[in-house]
């Protein structure tokens, strides 16, 4: 994200709304009145981190090139 988004500040305020995001959705599906949703609320945040993760270690290898 960050070659589309030149402010610093910009890019933290959208990188702290997507966590945000994911835990909001998390935390109503934890609360959620269908099973299914209950079991598996920490799937946003795992799939989000694990994202960010693969992003980071796909271009430090990039970088590395």
């Amino acid at each position: 994200m960050r070659p589309f988004v030149h402010n610093s500040g910009t890019l933290a305020a959208e990188s702290a709304g997507e966590v945000w995001l994911m835990a909001f959705l998390g935390d109503r599906m934890k609360r959620s009145s269908h099973p299914l949703l209950r079991k598996t609320w920490w799937l946003p945040q795992t799939l989000n981190f694990s994202a960010k993760i693969s992003g980071g270690i796909y271009n430090s290898v990039l970088l590395a090139r």
